[in-house]
């Protein structure tokens, strides 16, 4: 339990790789209640980082995976429209950081990167809206590892031909995930939305698609 909601929901963080990692990987879900394609694309990668994959396998022994799946629980269990019980979009608190649970979050990824040598690599905030697309950053912000982006979304078409990639990049003003975890941490972050009635098999094979693809490039700059 990394805290707890405004109405005293635990909000779990669920870790696995190698403990003693210094890279890694943070990924949440669930801010806006409704959101279910999101969860489903989330599980879908988390399950491919946690299988028994050589990959996966070669992955955890280099990497540290933090998953929080379910950042709004109030939201969620009362059927809330975007925002908590606090009546505010979650997604706009991460320069404020006025409510619980965005406070929680800050605070359990800044424990873990207090420590020296630690840094986060990649960054993914699971999201549902009308079609699919990856809102990525602006390609002149420099990351760390750099270059991740092009040739993260380039795995996910080259190895299914038969699905578009909507790529939308953007700057880092405003109070949402991706900007903090960038301006924080200097990883490379994303909001990956799910479309509402994208097929629920083809969310799946994406998912699990775009998480290979992440620990290949992650293995490979570690390789460097």
């Amino acid at each position: 339990v990394a805290g707890t909601s405004g109405r005293g929901r635990p909000i779990y963080m669920l870790q696995f790789g190698e403990p003693g990692a210094t890279r890694h990987v943070a990924i949440i879900g669930r801010q806006h209640p409704p959101e279910a394609t999101g969860t489903m694309g989330l599980l879908g990668f988390v399950e491919a980082l946690a299988g028994e994959s050589q990959l996966a396998q070669d992955f955890r022994e280099q990497f540290l995976v933090h998953v929080i799946p379910l950042v709004n629980p109030d939201g969620v269990d009362l059927g809330h429209w975007r925002h908590n019980t606090g009546g505010v979009d979650l997604n706009r608190d991460w320069e404020a950081f006025n409510q619980p649970e965005t406070r929680v979050v800050r605070e359990a990824f800044s424990e873990i990167f207090q420590q020296p040598g630690h840094e986060l690599w990649f960054a993914v905030d699971f999201h549902s809206t009308q079609r699919d697309v990856f809102y990525t950053l602006e390609r002149n912000l420099e990351t760390n590892p750099p270059g991740i982006t092009d040739r993260w979304l380039g795995h996910i078409s080259a190895q299914l031909p038969h699905y578009q990639v909507n790529d939308s990049p953007s700057g880092v003003e405003g109070g949402i995930s991706k900007n903090w975890f960038y301006k924080t941490f200097g990883a490379t972050a994303l909001i990956y939305e799910v479309g509402d009635q994208t097929n629920r098999d083809l969310i799946r094979e994406v998912a699990t698609t775009a998480a290979q693809g992440m620990m290949e490039i992650l293995l490979d700059e570690l390789q460097r």
